[in-house]
């Protein structure tokens, strides 16, 4: 659902706002980053699994690709940075506003989630999944997006948030008391 409401957010936010920008380099940073990469490695695992079955892929292939897809992303996540390391010195006050943004963002996402969950009644176990992946998106997709898409100014916001993700995830994690009791419910 994500990857089609991403151009709609966008569109809609740039209407209210002074920057000029087109969806379809959007949609297109999409196709490329996202979508193809993603049939690509449906088709190729189909193959292979086609070929030497589906325990094949998944014994011997799966922690390869898990450890190199795991690899690519913080070497991605790197070379964002260090990439905008000028920019985020001489921009320090933009910087420390993204981080800050950010913060609110994972902090409001923490917050619905957990009262979501609460209304819901949704057990402290299946809530830690839903959080825990709203709150820990990929930044390096996000960053390889809006690179192909508006160019490499834009890296900055994406090339800084994994230096407040994971701290406020950790935390998060480590308030697991206080959560367990927020959304224990009485059983009739």
């Amino acid at each position: 659902m994500g990857i089609p409401a991403i151009p709609a957010i966008i569109g809609i936010y740039c209407t209210n706002t002074a920057v000029p920008l087109l969806v379809e380099p959007i949609i297109a940073s999409l196709l490329e980053v996202l979508v193809l990469p993603l049939v690509a490695g449906q088709l190729t695992r189909y193959a292979i699994a086609r070929k030497s079955g589906p325990s094949y892929v998944d014994k011997n292939l799966r922690p390869y690709l898990s450890l190199a897809t795991m690899l690519s992303m913080l070497a991605l996540v790197f070379v964002l940075v260090f990439n905008q390391y000028l920019n985020i010195i001489t921009n320090s006050a933009v910087s420390v506003l993204i981080l800050a943004y950010q913060a609110i963002v994972i902090l409001g996402l923490l917050s619905f989630s957990l009262i979501l969950s609460r209304i819901l009644r949704i057990s402290y176990e299946d809530h830690q999944a839903v959080a825990l992946i709203s709150i820990t998106k990929n930044q390096s997709v996000a960053a390889a997006i809006a690179v192909s898409a508006l160019g490499p100014k834009s890296a900055l916001a994406p090339a800084l948030v994994p230096l407040i993700q994971p701290i406020l995830t950790v935390a998060y994690l480590h308030a697991e008391e206080y959560v367990k009791k927020f959304l224990a419910f009485k059983k009739h």
